[in-house]
Parts: structure tokens; C-alpha cells; sequence
């Protein structure tokens, strides 16, 4: 494996490894509301609740790394590793209307 396409691995692995506590404590909020209540019904509300939390705590993280790939000038750019510039550039062809096919 080249070193490309290791950085894209690592990256990918990170954004992964970033989720786990957040099922994780989704999960803990689920088992303990039904451990205290014994409701199952309880225990869905919580559940889904902690779904839309996650959703949207990772839209505003999407957010947050898009306006800040948009900030991006060239001293920003150079400092950039592959999978970063990656990213930028899908990003700024996106944005001129540029599609894959």
C-alpha cells in the first residue's frame, strides 16, 4: 500500500473510530432508560432521540469542515495533506457545477 492511499485509509478509519462513542453513549442512554423504567417505549423514545442527535451533530461537523475548506487560501492549501486536498478539490469542483461520471 502506497503512501497515498494509506493517509485515505488512516483518514477514513479516524471519521469511523469518531462515531463509536457516540453509539456507544446512544446505546448506554437506551440500556439505562430501560433499566430504571422497564419500558420499552422509553427506552425507543431515547433511542431515537440519540439518533437525530448524532445526525445532527455530524451534519454540523460536515458543516464546519466545509466552510473551512471554503476559507482555504493557498498557505492553508500547501499545508494540506493528499486526503485533505482531496477533499478541497471535490469540494471546489462541486461548487462550480463539475460532475463525476
Amino acid at each position: 500500500m502506497d503512501k497515498q492511499m494509506k493517509l485515505h485509509y488512516m483518514s477514513c478509519v479516524d471519521e469511523k473510530m469518531s462515531e463509536l462513542p457516540a453509539g456507544m453513549v446512544m446505546l448506554g442512554g437506551i440500556t439505562g432508560t430501560y433499566s430504571l423504567d422497564k419500558s420499552w417505549s422509553a427506552s425507543l423514545v431515547v433511542g431515537v432521540l440519540g439518533v437525530v442527535g448524532i445526525v445532527l451533530l455530524m451534519i454540523s461537523i460536515q458543516r464546519k469542515r466545509t466552510e473551512r475548506l471554503k476559507r482555504s487560501g493557498i498557505a492553508q492549501i500547501d499545508k494540506m495533506d493528499g486526503v485533505q486536498f482531496e477533499h478541497y478539490l471535490g469540494h471546489l469542483f462541486r461548487s462550480q457545477g463539475t460532475k463525476l461520471r
